[in-house]
């Protein structure tokens, strides 16, 4: 009697020798070329890092504290000089 397999156990077969044929061609490919693989490593990596260039760091605590969106971050943008000074400032000075 010959063995039946299930339609589960036929297609997880044949995706596990897809994915076995996939790393064997990728293994033989590495070990016949070694110096295009650490060539082309290193190239994807330098240029994934290129990003990093472009990166600066954000000194404003309100920024990097307060999410953006909230009430707190609503209300950190009403200054107080605009909720409780409705005019400009006038500075009296008394000389005599």
């Amino acid at each position: 009697m010959p063995d039946h397999q299930s339609c589960l156990e036929s297609g997880g077969n044949s995706v596990d020798r897809s994915i076995s044929s996939f790393f064997y061609r990728l293994g033989f490919f590495c070990c016949n070329r070694p110096k295009l693989t650490i060539g082309l490593a290193l190239s994807i990596s330098i240029l994934c890092a290129g990003g990093m260039a472009k990166l600066t760091p954000e000194n404003r605590p309100d920024k990097l504290w307060v999410p953006q969106g909230t009430i707190a971050g609503m209300e950190e943008e009403v200054s107080l000089c605009d909720m409780y000074m409705l005019g400009p400032v006038k500075l009296l000075y008394d000389v005599t």
